[in-house]
């Protein structure tokens, strides 16, 4: 299954695909397509160091994985 278009993702559906924990799958269908905002990317960076994973290679790992990290400013918010 291959989704189109730009979706917004959260911490946890990425942390989830990076982990590959149950339904990893079905965020990967999205392919590259998501939007992060960074204060989510902040959460992802923290959830993962907490499961072991090195701080240094959480960038490397998630990119990949997005379209765009969403700066968080007073609009957005």
């Amino acid at each position: 299954m291959t989704c189109s278009g730009s979706v917004v993702l959260d911490a946890s559906a990425v942390v989830c695909l990076v982990r590959r924990e149950p339904g990893w799958d079905r965020v990967a269908a999205f392919g590259n397509a998501g939007y992060l905002s960074a204060v989510n990317l902040v959460e992802v960076a923290y959830r993962l160091a907490h499961h072991g994973f090195p701080l240094d290679e959480v960038e490397s790992v998630v990119r990949p994985q997005i379209d765009r990290v969403v700066p968080l400013d007073a609009d957005l918010a």
